[in-house]
């Protein structure tokens, strides 16, 4: 066998090693995730809009903008992909529904009603990182990839699964799995925000939990903040709800 022939069954050996390597790191952290998680089923709790700058959060996006002008919400989340939030605009009382592929958006008191389809803008639909958990329902809507370890803090890769861009990334302590950043980016691949995720509880020994989510432009400006209170998990949250 020549040289090259040789270097070349090598080299390929070698990449057939990292290949199987990297595929075992993933399966052994999914498991680890459903270990840490597999209680988990729903969550509800207040969330009180604690600091908003309307102009940086415009810079991210009009929904996140409109989502900061709830002062205190009630929250909802199923896992894997439903999420209700209802709350006070002002007078008026919002309720804000993702079930899925699906968003409602209701204002009883106008007797308004609209419902839009996301399948076509998959990156739009919630997971339980919207509520700052990690759980292995994350596995069922996304492409979950590992791409590095800092110290104790595993960063993973995602997109939704529908949607080719890798879009997100997220930042999760090892072993108790708690989210400690992520950041979103746009189509044009630019960072489109980033979050923080502080104070966090094992709530009833289920799921860590953060109590606190700071919210940053690229530019690295605070746009705002939010916690949590009243905090519950595995209440037997129907389906229904989200309808």
């Amino acid at each position: 066998m020549s040289r090259r022939s040789v270097a070349k069954s090598v080299a390929l050996t070698v990449i057939a090693a990292a290949i199987l390597h990297t595929g075992a790191w993933a399966a052994d952290f999914r498991d680890e995730i459903r270990e840490a998680s597999g209680k988990f089923r729903d969550m509800t709790a207040t969330i009180i809009g604690v600091y908003a700058n309307q102009k940086e959060l415009n810079k991210i996006g009009k929904s996140y903008a409109r989502s900061h002008e709830f002062k205190k919400a009630k929250i909802t989340f199923k896992d894997p992909d439903k999420l209700k939030m209802e709350g006070t605009v002002g007078m008026v009382k919002i309720q804000y529904i993702i079930c899925g592929e699906t968003r409602i958006v209701r204002i009883p008191s106008l007797r308004y009603s609209k419902r839009e389809n996301l399948s076509d803008e998959p990156g739009k639909a919630q997971t339980s990182l919207d509520v700052g958990a990690i759980t292995d329902g994350l596995y069922d809507t996304h492409n979950v990839k590992h791409i590095g370890t800092e110290e104790d803090v595993l960063i993973f890769q995602l997109n939704r699964k529908g949607d080719d861009r890798w879009n997100q990334k997220i930042w999760v302590e090892n072993k108790t799995f708690k989210l400690l950043k992520r950041e979103k980016y746009r189509k044009n691949g630019l960072l489109k925000a980033r979050y923080c995720y502080k104070d966090h509880h094992n709530v009833d020994s289920v799921i860590w939990i953060p109590f606190r989510t700071e919210t940053y432009t690229p530019a690295g400006k605070l746009a705002g903040a939010s916690e949590l209170k009243n905090v519950k998990v595995n209440e037997g949250v129907l389906d229904s709800i989200f309808k």
